[in-house]
């Protein structure tokens, strides 16, 4: 137990089932990169970015994060492996990095 699948999500140890499955999530993407070797990616920030952000702290308890999607129309058949927060190596997990300016007066 304990890991989604493609057909249900977990929730507090209990078994929930996707509303679609493979995952419920927001068709639009909020940002996009191009992955094609090993490196280090970054995706840049945009209105959309920071509306989520500013979502998730507004109402934590909806805060999913967000989904690396491929690109399914390329159909190019391959995988891309990505550091979870979990990594024995420290450099491979994901960083949310959060730069705040403060609005001139």
């Amino acid at each position: 137990g304990g890991d989604a699948t493609w057909a249900s999500a977990t929730s507090s140890g209990s078994i929930v089932n996707w509303t679609t499955a493979g995952g419920d999530f927001v068709a639009g993407a909020s940002t996009s990169a191009a992955v094609n070797a090993a490196g280090t990616y970054t995706w840049q920030t945009n209105a959309t970015m920071v509306s989520n952000v500013q979502a998730w702290l507004n109402t934590p308890s909806q805060n999913a994060g967000w989904i690396l999607r491929a690109n399914e129309a390329a159909n190019q058949r391959s995988a891309k492996v990505f550091g979870t927060r979990e990594d024995a190596d420290p450099a491979r997990r994901p960083r949310l990095t959060v730069s705040f300016r403060r609005p001139l007066p």
